[in-house]
């Protein structure tokens, strides 16, 4: 049966970004500035015909931005938000993870992902 798994199959990466609108954009409605940015860390793993993907996200959020949820669209909104107490913005996370099988003609996904 040799080897079932080895680190050759589990694959982890840094996530690091910022980005700035001047005019609002998904996670927000108004057309005022908003500064995103976020550092986690992605994995992925593959087995045959399965495979796992998750991530882990901290973002900061600058800008025109209340604790309103209803400030956020719904395609993109967060389980909370929280007032920065060392800096100006709020900060919230997110958490992803896919299991999926693939296998010709067919491909199964289940978990809590992004499309």
């Amino acid at each position: 049966m040799g080897i079932l798994y080895s680190s050759e199959n589990f694959h982890v990466y840094p996530i690091l970004f910022s980005t700035y609108k001047s005019a609002g954009g998904d996670w927000h409605y108004e057309d005022k500035y908003i500064s995103i940015s976020g550092a986690g860390i992605g994995a992925r793993s593959v087995f045959n015909h399965w495979s796992i993907d998750a991530n882990y996200i901290q973002l900061g959020l600058m800008g025109n931005i209340t604790d309103e949820l209803m400030n956020f669209s719904p395609t993109q909104s967060f389980p909370y938000m929280d007032g920065s107490k060392d800096a100006f913005g709020y900060w919230t996370e997110i958490a992803t993870m896919k299991v999926s099988y693939h296998r010709n003609p067919i491909k199964f996904e289940f978990g809590k992902f992004d499309r």
